[in-house]
């Protein structure tokens, strides 16, 4: 059920006598058939294809059977619609519509959702791309070996260049409507020229479920000229991987075009969401007198650029607070992982308390991703204390991590979708062996940084 009419960008969205934003009422219709072939968080709870979630799901499965996972990133993009857009829920046939409340059946086309999935397809490319055993598929005789077993495109590079080539297309139209369909406020507010800047459609005074993140908090009160640098992160991460693809496929003119908007990007990060005040990332607004203000909640947020490696590897005091809040025990740290949101905030577990302090495995992984990146390539900028402050964090944060999944799934008998910043305990759905299952990629991990 699809709502293509309904628009999000009117200042005057209705208001009940609370004061709360809602949004229009959808009105949807009914599109398709249409087939999927996905991975699911939960079969019990949520038994249907989630974007956000795919990206992290395909993850532990990259080096156990690439093919797999190429075939449910081609499925998935071929669900693309001709103004580039995927929903960003997946509610086919009458099991999944049966988990779903009737609020949430009918989706817009002006909502999206992060783009994971383009985070492991480049990451897959450059898997084809380190040495290795390469084979032309001609040469092979007999049976396949259990090697060989889920790679035969990553090991033969004709093949896979003609998948991607053959999907490529989908991803441009994907990209471009994405960043259409998102693009924030620039000539009204006097932005400038640089026009990469960003703000999720669909959101209320309470939650934005476009931005995976629902009820985090985010700027009140609500206005078309908020930005979101969480967003703007996803479109970077969408648009270092087309130019990966682009690299790939030999198309110079795509790579400068993509390059060029990259860096657009990495300078806007900076310029409208970095606070010199609260040494962190923010979402941003403006005031009464059209003045740009940032709104800082720190938590997940804060973290994107460091979390999508668009913190430049120079760029050490930036990095040096981003470190020091994750290690914060009266900000994002706890002893069982780091928490969505940080303790000294006014909304620490407040409300639904879905992403306003529990732990969550796919934001945990990228913090343990990134600061392994940050230490080999920011290397030669980082002083002794930092280097010991990030081999710190990591070490303890993977320890903390993987032994607090394991411990809880002795006493439960299940993964489970989050954990308790407090306690360690399990919350929200069980049987989560969707994204929680990247402890098996923590698991992988080096013990330590050092």
């Amino acid at each position: 059920m699809v709502d293509r009419t309904t628009s999000f960008d009117d200042d005057d969205l209705p208001v009940n006598i609370n004061g709360e934003v809602h949004l229009p009422k959808l009105d949807g219709q009914r599109e398709g058939p249409f087939e999927l072939f996905s991975l699911v968080p939960s079969r019990p709870f949520f038994p249907r294809g989630f974007y956000w979630d795919e990206g992290f799901h395909l993850l532990p499965i990259l080096d156990f059977d690439s093919d797999l996972a190429l075939e449910i990133v081609k499925s998935w993009f071929n669900l693309v619609d001709d103004q580039g857009w995927i929903a960003r829920e997946q509610i086919l046939g009458d099991e999944a519509r049966s988990r779903v409340p009737a609020d949430f059946v009918v989706q817009s086309s002006a909502v999206v959702n992060p783009p994971t999935l383009m985070l492991a397809f480049t990451q897959l490319l450059e898997k084809a791309q380190k040495p290795g055993i390469q084979q032309n598929v001609d040469e092979i005789e007999g049976d396949l070996t259990k090697d060989q077993l889920g790679s035969i495109l990553i090991n033969n590079p004709s093949l896979l260049n003609d998948f991607t080539r053959d999907i490529y297309p989908k991803l441009k139209l994907h990209y471009d409507g994405f960043r259409a369909s998102q693009q924030g406020e620039v000539d009204e507010f006097e932005r400038g020229s640089n026009r990469e800047i960003y703000r999720w459609r669909g959101r209320t005074s309470t939650h934005s479920l476009a931005s995976g993140l629902d009820d985090y908090p985010r700027v009140l009160p609500m206005d078309v000229a908020e930005l979101n640098v969480d967003l703007l992160c996803w479109v970077g991460v969408m648009t270092r991987s087309i130019k990966k693809v682009a690299e790939v496929l030999e198309i110079p003119e795509d790579v400068e075009i993509y390059s060029q908007i990259e860096n657009n990007i990495i300078e806007n990060i900076d310029k409208f969401h970095w606070s010199e005040e609260d040494k962190t990332y923010c979402d941003a607004s403006v005031d009464d007198d059209d003045e740009h203000v940032l709104a800082c909640f720190k938590g997940y947020i804060s973290l994107f650029p460091f979390l999508t490696k668009f913190i430049p590897e120079q760029s050490v005091d930036k990095l040096e607070h981003i470190v020091d809040l994750l290690a914060d025990p009266d900000e994002l740290w706890s002893e069982f992982g780091i928490r969505s949101l940080s303790k000294s905030s006014e909304y620490y577990r407040t409300a639904e308390n879905y992403w306003r302090s529990p732990i969550w495995m796919n934001i945990n992984y990228l913090v343990l991703e990134s600061l392994a990146h940050y230490n080999d390539v920011s290397s030669a900028y980082l002083s002794d204390t930092l280097k010991s402050k990030i081999d710190d964090v990591y070490t303890n944060l993977r320890a903390n991590l993987i032994e607090n999944v394991r411990s809880e799934w002795e006493r439960t008998g299940f993964v489970w979708e989050q954990y308790d910043d407090q306690t360690g305990s399990a919350r929200g759905a069980k049987n989560f062996v969707g994204w929680s299952s990247l402890v098996l990629l923590m698991m992988s991990m080096p013990a330590s940084l050092a």
